[in-house]
């Protein structure tokens, strides 16, 4: 590896974990205020739909850069084969985590109450917290939708944050096709197969458009950083787009009706504010070293179990904490103890994942994708391709 391919994937990890970190505050913000029917007395400046703070509750954004990433490490495919195989192991990638977070949800679901959510959710007049905090998952369901619930049926499962896996593994399979593309010969058909996968993604969910973006932004970049234009340029550019998406102008955009057809415009306009914003950071070697920061990467390397875990402790914890606080404290306060006490937890049990689940669960899909190998490539392929 270069020493360039090495900071690009620091900053690029760091940003994995500054996303899913938004994620989690907006799915806080929006579970304890946003979507409650009835009025609470929280600071104006935090609730105000166009404030300052609006990007760290902005999902759509958040979610979009997340996939981008995703995709952006994704490996090109030279033939059917390698389609095949990194589509079962970046399948089985996601199923596996996914498994451990079941179990874990399952065990918390059934030896503790959710009393507290459910107090929360009457007081804010709340489904999402409802949704979070109640429900009883057998065994059997949680192994049905950890492996095909959420990624083959699109149901969001035992957690509602998982919905965006589905899109993001056909995201990734798009790209696997596209690339594969430039390795058939005859150009008619290439031109048709590369057309088809822009238009399944186009048609499709923004997080696999964003996913599919990410995969072609690789794909070309090398292209891209021959373009002679000054940091400057990309500096402003992808700092508009930052504030376009920052303030939700995105949403202003109609839909796109065709007959029976409703076509959601705005999340896909988003996707393309990411991708500006993209290109920016690839350009400006300055916010690359700040990303690259120590304190962002270890963030970078919790992103995945701050994804999972996040919405089972806004669900139980940060509803406990309120619950025993507000009465005293006001429910300002309250939520704000409560969202710097779950941020930490969330923080600690993420190390505590990496360390334990994470190994577990890594080496049970290394085990199993050397089998797989070996069956779509032949006895002596090797599992970690």
């Amino acid at each position: 590896m270069t020493k360039s391919y090495n900071s690009r994937i620091k900053y690029i990890d760091s940003l994995k974990g500054i996303a899913c970190m938004f994620i989690f505050i907006g799915h806080y913000y929006y579970g304890l205020f946003a979507s409650a029917s009835k009025a609470i007395n929280v600071y104006p400046w935090i609730v105000k739909e166009h404030s300052f703070f609006s990007l760290l509750y902005n999902g759509t954004f958040c979610v979009a850069l997340f996939c981008f990433i995703s995709g952006y490490l994704s490996k090109e495919c030279k033939s059917i084969k390698d389609i095949v195989f990194n589509s079962v192991k970046r399948y089985i990638r996601l199923a596996t985590p996914m498994m451990a977070l079941g179990l874990l949800i399952y065990a918390v679901r059934n030896t503790f109450t959710f009393d507290s959510g459910d107090t929360i959710s009457e007081m804010l007049g709340s489904t999402w917290v409802t949704s979070v905090g109640r429900g009883r998952n057998s065994l059997l369901a949680v192994i049905f939708n950890s492996f095909f619930g959420v990624l083959i049926f699109g149901k969001a499962g035992f957690s509602s944050q998982l919905w965006m896996l589905r899109p993001l593994l056909i995201g990734q399979v798009s790209f696997f096709i596209f690339s594969y593309s430039d390795y058939v010969k005859n150009k008619f058909v290439r031109n048709i197969m590369r057309i088809a996968v822009l238009l399944f993604c186009l048609g499709w969910e923004y997080p696999c458009l964003a996913t599919f973006l990410g995969g072609l932004f690789h794909k070309y970049q090398k292209n891209f950083e021959s373009l002679q234009l000054p940091d400057m340029l990309f500096a402003i550019g992808g700092g508009c787009a930052l504030l376009l998406g920052h303030y939700r102008v995105y949403s202003l955009v109609p839909n796109v009706v065709v007959g029976t057809i409703n076509i959601a415009v705005a999340p896909k306009v988003q996707v393309l504010l990411v991708l500006f914003v993209m290109c920016a950071i690839f350009k400006i070697k300055i916010v690359q070293k700040l990303l690259s920061a120590e304190i962002l990467q270890k963030l970078g390397s919790l992103s995945l179990p701050i994804y999972l875990l996040h919405v089972l402790f806004i669900g139980s914890l940060s509803c406990w904490i309120i619950e025993r606080t507000y009465v005293r404290l006001g429910y300002p306060s309250a939520y704000f103890l409560a969202e710097i006490i779950t941020v930490v937890s969330v923080i600690t049990v993420s190390k505590v994942w990496n360390s334990t689940v994470d190994v577990w669960c890594n080496k049970l899909v290394n085990s199993i994708c050397t089998v797989i190998g070996r069956m779509v490539y032949g006895k002596n392929a090797l599992g970690d391709r």
